[in-house]
């Protein structure tokens, strides 16, 4: 299908932001590894010109971010949101079997052969087809996430998120579990380091919860909520950590573990704006006022995070 004249201008665009990336130079290790974070990222959205259903991701999720931030604009975000992880379950179909930046080794390589056909000889990453476990796990985490999504939006309507619904919890396992399943597919398995690191966060957060309980910022059912959503995100983020198979792959691969830490972060955000909501419930003065934009802005921003983070989880384990 011929391309329209915005979509090739947009990926001659990209095509142009991912050679000036791909030149840069960093030392140390948290530079390269937050350097590897940016050309995942990158590598997720270069197919957008050519992949119809991961442009609408990436423009239905700006439009949920401003639906969120900006006063008298339709709240469109309710049914953005979910739609989105369900056109990546679908991008995640329709695209099986083919070659994608992501797959690549490096950018540079991809750089090269986009300019060159043939001239790169580096391997890339066998892509995932439909008889692959891999895949339909990543799908069934995807459509977990979208039914976690809804339910984390209706609760924000009737503003219960001190509240979490049970089914909301359960999706939020589920999607997860669907992750976690695919990275022990890919031969994973959690390192000491990152255990006691992910174990420690997610002992954080159960503390900060029971406070919160405690103190009535949030409902007694947030104390199990974060216990179980938190395990089911350390456990996933522990195993795509696995330097073993997620480091010595592709591009999309190696920013498997920024997915999951994004989506750790996400939920993260989550408890922060039901602790907010919970402390502007019934009240009416100039401070809440401030507090309910904050809360808007949260949301926005974890809303982005969590798209962000279910787009590099998904490709790291069906682009490695």
């Amino acid at each position: 299908m011929p391309q329209l004249p915005l979509t090739a201008s947009l990926e001659e665009g990209l095509d142009e932001l991912l050679s000036d990336v791909s030149q840069v130079e960093v030392e140390g290790e948290f530079l390269t590894r937050s350097l590897e974070g940016v050309h995942a990222v990158l590598a997720a959205l270069a197919p957008m010109p050519r992949e119809q259903e991961r442009l609408a991701v990436a423009l239905l999720n700006d439009v949920s971010f401003f639906s969120r931030i900006l006063p008298l604009v339709p709240k469109v975000h309710v049914l953005a949101e979910p739609a989105i992880l369900l056109l990546l379950a679908g991008n995640a179909i329709a695209r099986a079997g083919e070659i994608t930046p992501g797959h690549y080794v490096s950018l540079e390589d991809y750089v090269q052969a986009k300019r060159n056909p043939g001239s790169v000889d580096a391997p890339t990453a066998t892509p995932q087809t439909l008889e692959s476990d891999s895949l339909w796990q990543t799908t069934a985490a995807l459509v977990a996430g979208a039914v976690a999504r809804i339910a984390k939006n209706s609760a924000e309507k009737s503003q219960a998120l001190r509240t979490p619904s049970r089914w909301g919890v359960k999706a939020v396992v589920l999607s997860n579990l669907g992750y976690s399943a695919a990275a022990l597919g890919a031969g994973a398995r959690p390192q000491g380091k990152t255990i006691g690191l992910y174990a420690g966060v997610w002992a954080a957060g159960v503390g900060a919860a029971v406070l919160a309980a405690r103190n009535n910022k949030v409902s007694q059912d947030m104390v199990p909520a974060v216990v179980l959503g938190g395990a089911a995100s350390a456990t996933t983020a522990a195993l795509v950590s696995d330097e073993s198979v997620f480091r010595s792959g592709s591009i999309a691969a190696r920013g498997a573990s920024h997915g999951a830490n994004l989506l750790f972060a996400a939920e993260a955000m989550t408890f922060a704006r039901a602790v907010v909501e919970g402390s502007i419930a019934g009240r009416g003065n100039k401070r809440n006022f401030f507090k309910r934009n904050l809360n808007a802005v949260l949301g926005a921003v974890e809303s982005s995070t969590s798209f962000i983070g279910h787009l590099l989880l998904a490709d790291g384990l069906n682009r490695r």
